[in-house]
C-alpha cells in the first residue's frame, strides 16, 4: 500500500510539472523572419579557373599523398603506406626517401627543413 501511495504522489508531481510547462503563459511573441536573398557565388566563393590546368602526378606503387611539401625544388609526399617520396615538380625522378612504418605528416617553414610529425 505504501508503494502505491509513493507512485501516486510521483505521478501527481509529474502531471503538475507538465501542466505548469505546457499551460503557463510566457512573454514571448512569435515574429516572422524573412531570410535575405542569397548573394550567389561572389567574393571568395566566386567561380574561378585557377585549378583547371592542374596536372595529376602518379606516384609509382603508392597511393594517396596525405601531405605534400615543396622544398629546394623537390616535392616531398607522405603517402598512405608510410613512405615519404621525393620527386621533381613535374613528377620525374621519384624516389622513396624513408619508410616510417606509420602515416607521417610533414611541415616545412621558410627557415628550416621539412619536419616529420
Amino acid at each position: 500500500m505504501r508503494l502505491r501511495s509513493v507512485l501516486l504522489l510521483v505521478a501527481l508531481l509529474v502531471a503538475a510539472a507538465a501542466a505548469y510547462l505546457l499551460l503557463w503563459p510566457v512573454p514571448i511573441q512569435p515574429a516572422v523572419w524573412s531570410a535575405p536573398a542569397a548573394p550567389g557565388y561572389s567574393g571568395p566563393h566566386r567561380v574561378n579557373e585557377r585549378l583547371a590546368a592542374l596536372k595529376q602526378i602518379r606516384i609509382e606503387g603508392e597511393s594517396g599523398p596525405e601531405h605534400v611539401v615543396m622544398r629546394d625544388g623537390w616535392l616531398y609526399a607522405a603517402v598512405t603506406s608510410g613512405a615519404i617520396v621525393r620527386m621533381r615538380p613535374d613528377g620525374s625522378e621519384q624516389a622513396t626517401v624513408i619508410r616510417t612504418g606509420g602515416r607521417p605528416g610533414m611541415r616545412c617553414s621558410r627557415t628550416s627543413s621539412a619536419r616529420l610529425q
